[in-house]
């Protein structure tokens, strides 16, 4: 009480009512800046998403499609090799057989030669 009577009113520094005003304004920004950070990374991530696995230009679909040429590049790589083994065994196998077949002539002829060499000497 102050003298006479009167009741003390409690003055109200106004600086403090300026930030009454500027902090719920700046949490309410602060929410607002949030859910567009929200929006952004969603859309970043939805365009990221879209990219990505994109049918015809997509990350994922290019990916597929180069391991997919380069297995097709092996496979016709194989079937090369499996024809050049097939045609190195064809020739082996003539080679083997004609070297047989003149081993057996040669078996013959020496059996011929010792017969005849025999008869001489006896």
């Amino acid at each position: 009480l102050l003298a006479g009577g009167q009741a003390q009113v409690p003055v109200r520094d106004p600086g403090l009512e300026v930030l009454d005003q500027v902090v719920p304004a700046l949490r309410e920004q602060g929410q607002r800046a949030r859910g567009r950070v929200r929006r952004l990374r969603g859309q970043r991530l939805e365009a990221l998403t879209k990219r990505t696995t994109n049918a015809t230009t997509g990350t994922l679909t290019l990916l597929a499609q180069g391991r997919e040429t380069l297995v097709n590049d092996f496979k016709s790589r194989i079937a090369d090799w499996d024809l050049r083994l097939a045609t190195r065994k064809e020739t082996l196998t003539r080679q083997f057989t004609a070297m047989e077949t003149a081993l057996s002539s040669l078996k013959n002829q020496s059996s011929w030669l010792a017969g005849q060499l025999g008869s001489l000497s006896g």
